[in-house]
């Protein structure tokens, strides 16, 4: 710079910057003296003073720096960087010095907090500073301590009018006349409304642009006017062209594409969120009208709405790259209610407005797309638990648009919905190996079994074959999942599929003719689920065990097999097949309960073996099921007396007798069998037995018992019903039955009461 030359203001400001901040105290004494010569300052000096003023070392310097705060300059650094308005700055200032006189707060940091927000109030008499040394010869006497705190300045009638606020209301009252004004002009005055709303509008836009760095309130003011008359403008030009439909639709949808990229400068330009939102309305706008040009079917306005919703959702991540999360949010809700309003519109055409035209479901299907990337890119965005779950949502009526713009049957419905699920299912173990979109695995996961379980129905629709065949790829997909990663829900689901696979393999032609009796197929698959529990324990290969899962086959097994016993247990016609099937229970039953090694599972086998007697000798029209069944009973209680150092095994044989014993009595009782009463007594004799050698007095109770039902069974075979000679009968039974107690157990005896 030549000698001549003056240095610049941004160069003055600098070097007294960098004087604020040496660490010589004579240097920033004469930077501070420096700020009263000059008409001008910068937000980093306000700073650095408010920094020296509350923390320098030196007590001159803080002196010296508080004073140069009630500096105009200052002030007017500190009302440009205000965003409070007046009234909000006046209850700071009184909050200020309630907690100076509480000790809340430091009076040095209320005095630096204080000129923040009071720069407009009337300031103190400025004291000139020359130099440092005028400082240090005459440095500021401090304030007395008892010398009372003067109250914030309170705003005088010209600050109030003037004020921040009440500027704002001036503006939007005056933006919202203009505006009225404009609607006004442009309904009524056919004459002069297109040139003066173009003029208008070009002025009100020049001017906003034109002070926008003087004035940034008003120049926002205005630009709301210029964008509220660019419409008014556009409609009226549009009713005195008086164009046709299509080219209404062209005009509209050149005016909101040119309003959209108008508002979107205007929201980078005053940062403002409230223009990225009406740029996104006018944008919608555009898209929507497009469809209005081609006359286009219902289905494709959604699809122009979803494409709008999607580029709401990239304008919401531009403006987050540009600013911060709070700025786009505003966009990105409205794109998210754009989102929900198209899928219900979507939905709504599809139920009560369908166009009639096949292909166009293939714009359902352009829409739904839309939805998925929309919930991806949102829960990219702002990350919610339901975005992935309505992303995968999307995915499911896919393929029914898919079918119906093709004019598919049922049979190709079933194939489309079954590819579907298995893309799906692929998709879910793919995104599962990758951290950021394992959250989509069990969303998408689903969504294929939805569209499995629909493949399913349509094949079941069609033809047994059809439903076998899907029923059986489902069965094997989903267990290949399981397989690759187990779940213990997933192979659940995938038996069951197996199982109505397996159950209409019956129903084929081929095998139909067979008639084969379906208490064999209920047997056949439940020994088939029950296998797996026989060579699989503990110790096996837990690779092994994780996948096929003992528990989860061994409750199928389970509950096939008491569904057979449930609908088998009281049937009138086919009693050999079904004596058959309990016989098959009763050996498989018998093996498991070998090789499991667990006596508990021995009561299967003991239940089973008395139906097959009985419908066997059903079958035969043997009436000979009372002495079978006892004297089963009694092989059953005679084997559990032999093996009695085998505890378990010994006491499932015993309590299998005394139960089956019990059973028929009481069938015998309830029919009134002949000769009934004799095989009451014989159980009678199974319960003392069983009271006597297991030192149990609770047997004691079915001694009397038993030996009443006999009794009442007996009486009745010899024609007796005198009241005397019953009662005479039941009285010897309980005196012998205590006369035996007597005997058999030494005090204090259990049942004694009895």
């Amino acid at each position: 710079m030549s000698e001549n030359e003056s240095p610049k203001p941004i160069e003055i400001l600098q070097s007294i910057l960098d004087a604020l901040q040496s660490e010589e105290i004579e240097t920033r004494l004469n930077a501070i003296a420096r700020l009263h010569t000059i008409n001008y300052s910068s937000e980093a000096i306000c700073n650095k003073i408010e920094n020296l003023a509350l923390r320098d070392p030196d007590d001159s310097v803080r002196a010296q720096a508080l004073a140069a705060l009630d500096l105009a300059t200052q002030r007017n650094i500190r009302s440009r960087m205000n965003t409070v308005d007046a009234k909000n700055r006046l209850l700071i200032l009184r909050e200020i010095e309630a907690w100076e006189k509480l000790n809340l707060l430091e009076k040095e940091n209320a005095d630096v907090i204080r000129r923040r927000y009071n720069f407009d109030a009337a300031p103190k008499p400025e004291v000139r500073i020359e130099s440092a040394q005028l400082t240090q010869q005459n440095p500021p006497e401090a304030k007395s301590e008892s010398a009372p705190e003067s109250a914030p300045a309170q705003p005088t009638l010209t600050q109030t009018l003037l004020s921040e606020t009440s500027v704002k209301i001036a503006l939007y009252l005056g933006a919202f006349f203009v505006i009225a004004a404009a609607a006004i002009l442009g309904a009524f005055v056919d004459i002069f409304r297109i040139p003066l709303l173009i003029i208008a509008t070009i002025i009100f836009g020049g001017l906003s642009i034109a002070v926008r760095k003087r004035l940034p309130q008003p120049s926002f003011t205005l630009f709301i006017v210029f964008s509220f008359l660019l419409p008014i403008t556009a409609n009226v030009i549009e009713g005195t062209l008086n164009l046709s439909p299509p080219f209404s639709a062209t005009y509209w949808v050149f005016v909101s594409t040119f309003m959209a990229l108008i508002w979107a400068g205007s929201a980078r330009l005053y940062q403002s969120r409230l223009f990225s939102v009406t740029a996104y309305i006018s944008l919608v706008v555009a898209f929507y009208r497009v469809g209005d040009i081609f006359d286009a079917a219902s289905e494709f306005y959604p699809a122009m709405l979803g494409l709008a919703a999607l580029a709401g959702a990239f304008g919401a991540w531009a403006l987050k790259q540009w600013k911060d999360e709070n700025f786009a949010r505003p966009l990105f809700l409205a794109a998210q209610a754009l989102q929900a309003f198209t899928i219900f519109l979507s939905i709504g055409y599809l139920l009560f407005q369908f166009s009639g035209t096949p292909l166009w479901n293939l714009a359902s299907v352009f829409t739904w797309g839309c939805a998925f990337l929309f919930y991806a890119l949102s829960d990219f965005l702002f990350p919610f638990v339901f975005f992935p779950w309505f992303a995968s949502a999307t995915l499911i009526g896919i393929p029914w648009f898919i079918g119906a713009a093709f004019e598919l049957r049922t049979s190709g419905e079933t194939i489309l919905f079954f590819v579907w699920g298995f893309i799906l299912a692929a998709a879910s173990e793919g995104v599962f190996r990758f951290e950021k979109t394992r959250k989509y695995s069990l969303p998408v996961l689903l969504a294929s079994i939805v569209s499995a379980c629909t493949a399913l129905i349509y094949g079941f629709s069609r033809d047994t074959t059809a439903g076998f065949i899907c029923a059986l790829g489902v069965a094997i997909l989903y267990a290949a999942l399981h397989v690759i990663r187990p779940r213990g829900w997933l192979w659940a689901f995938a038996l069951l599929n197996f199982a109505i696979a397996y159950f209409a393999s019956f129903s084929l032609p081929f095998i139909q003719t067979a008639n084969i009796f379906f208490g064999y197929t209920i047997f056949g698959i439940s020994a088939l689920f029950l296998l797996p529990d026989l060579f699989l324990d503990a110790n096996s290969p837990k690779w092994i065990t994780a996948r096929i899962i003992p528990a989860i086959t061994r409750i199928y097994g389970a509950a096939l097999a008491a569904f057979a016993l449930i609908i088998y247990i009281t049937p009138e016609t086919y009693r050999l097949e079904i004596a058959v099937m309990f016989g098959l229970y009763a050996i498989f039953f018998t093996a498991y309960t070998i090789v499991k090694r667990k006596a508990v599972y021995g009561y299967l086998p003991a239940a089973y073996l008395p139906l097959t007697i009985i419908f066997a000798l059903n079958h035969f029209d043997i009436d000979a099921w009372l002495p079978a069944l006892t004297g089963l009973a009694a092989s059953y209680f005679l084997i559990g007396a032999g093996i009695r150092p085998q505890k378990d095994w010994s006491q499932m044989f015993r309590v299998s007798a005394l139960t089956l014993g019990a059973l028929i009595s009481l069938g015998a009782l309830i029919v009134a069998k002949e000769h009934g009463g004799w095989y009451a007594l014989a159980v009678g004799l199974l319960f003392a037995a069983e009271a006597l050698l297991s030192r149990n007095g609770w047997y004691e109770i079915g001694v009397p018992v038993m030996f009443n039902i006999g009794a009442f069974l007996i009486l009745k075979d010899f024609n007796v019903d005198e009241t005397a000679y019953i009662l005479l009968a039941y009285s010897l039974v309980w005196l012998l039955t205590d006369a035996f107690a007597q005997l058999a157990f030494a005090n204090p005896r259990p049942l004694k009461w009895v």
